[in-house]
């Protein structure tokens, strides 16, 4: 009869932050690209020798390096997931108070061993499947950190800001322009109610004409109406 396999407990707390304190300094192999010098090989046996550090801690239960690696991706994907999502209540805010959940301590801290790029892929909507290395070498050979999440929060929000700058800059431009397009406007209405002016000064004159030419014709008529009553008596007298 097989017998049944034991299922291992979960990991602890200790086990969890000893895993990113490990992590974190083997980094820059275990994360690295792989080379002459850095093999999946030379990556197993990284991953084997935290398993063994961590198996000091637990009292009996062991893990192997297999299952370290997979508890560290489990891990990163949550704190992946969380901290894309606070990054994009962030912008969708603009930097107001945030409906995403905090991130845990521990999960902090993974998010510093990941890296900016990690987490971007999953604010983009691609969760990156390999963590990239985060040290990036500079003059002389030498490993350049990437700054806390602490900072980079302070950084993201200078962007919102900068952002924010950017549409009321934007916002004040359209006023402007409204501002203008009104004036021209105004001024549009103003030639219109002068031409209104004219054309009625134009009609008034053209009634007082009409009036004088109708004045005239009824006066001529009164002339030759008498004219013919004068020539009509002087007839009949004679």
């Amino acid at each position: 009869m097989a017998l049944e396999r034991k299922k291992s407990s979960n990991f602890s707390k200790r086990e969890t932050e000893m895993l990113v304190e490990e992590v974190e300094s083997k980094r820059d192999v275990l994360f690295a690209k792989f080379s002459g010098s850095v093999t999946n090989e030379s990556k197993r046996k990284l991953w084997e020798e935290i398993a063994m550090k961590l198996n000091g801690l637990n009292g009996g239960e062991l893990r192997t390096g297999k299952m370290v690696k997979k508890k560290w991706q489990d891990m990163a994907s949550i704190a992946k997931r969380k901290e894309a999502g606070r990054l994009r209540e962030a912008m969708l805010t603009g930097g107001g108070i945030s409906a995403a959940p905090p991130l845990s301590a521990d999960e902090i801290k993974v998010v510093d061993v990941l890296g900016p790029v990690a987490v971007e892929g999953v604010v983009n909507g691609i969760d990156t499947a390999d963590v990239k290395p985060l040290p990036v070498p500079v003059d002389g050979g030498k490993l350049k950190p990437e700054p806390p999440l602490s900072l980079r929060k302070r950084s993201n929000a200078d962007e919102l800001l900068l952002l924010e700058e950017k549409r009321l800059n934007v916002h004040e431009e359209l006023l402007e322009v409204e501002r203008k397009r009104l004036l021209v406007e105004e001024k549009r209405l103003a030639v219109e109610e002068r031409r209104l002016a004219i054309e009625e000064q134009r009609l008034a004159l053209k009634l007082c004409k009409e009036a004088g030419q109708a004045f005239s014709v009824v006066q001529l008529g009164s002339e030759v109406s008498l004219q013919v009553s004068v020539v009509f008596f002087s007839t009949f007298n004679v």
